[in-house]
């Protein structure tokens, strides 16, 4: 499955794979819309290199889980791509994401999503699932 798009003037691919299997995006949203769906997207940065985040659709809900090495350049992009996908394609209400207490660089980390429109969400958030190793941001999608 391919997203086209990446806010910045670049044309970004960005592939969605679930498993060994391939969905559509509409396809994803019905069978989240059932049972929590692992996912993982993949944005090619060069010809030898990738990056992935892993997922899990639920509901109209993205929950992501941020990688712990990110570059500034092609994370922002790839990311702008993903938040499109996710809104367009899978008709996502919202995107959450897990970030880890003990990341060395969690502040910044947390700054550069609250820049992208994200805000952190109280532990006992409905949205929140229980665990104490993270901490959650939302971003409230458009309709």
């Amino acid at each position: 499955m391919i997203a086209e798009g990446s806010g910045v003037g670049k044309r970004t691919e960005l592939s969605v794979v679930n498993a060994t299997e391939s969905y559509t995006g509409i396809e994803l949203a019905k069978l989240a819309a059932q049972s929590p769906t692992r996912i993982s997207f993949s944005i090619s940065l060069t010809d030898k290199k990738s990056w992935t985040w892993e997922a899990v659709l639920w509901r109209s809900n993205l929950f992501l889980d941020v990688p712990q090495r990110i570059t500034a350049f092609a994370s922002k992009e790839g990311f702008v791509a993903l938040l499109e996908f996710a809104e367009e394609v899978l008709a996502c209400k919202n995107v959450i994401l897990a970030i880890n207490k003990d990341r060395p660089d969690r502040a910044q980390a947390i700054r550069t999503f609250m820049f992208l429109g994200f805000r952190v969400l109280s532990p006992n958030h409905e949205l929140v699932p229980p665990n104490l190793n993270n901490i959650y941001m939302i971003c409230e999608l458009n309709d």
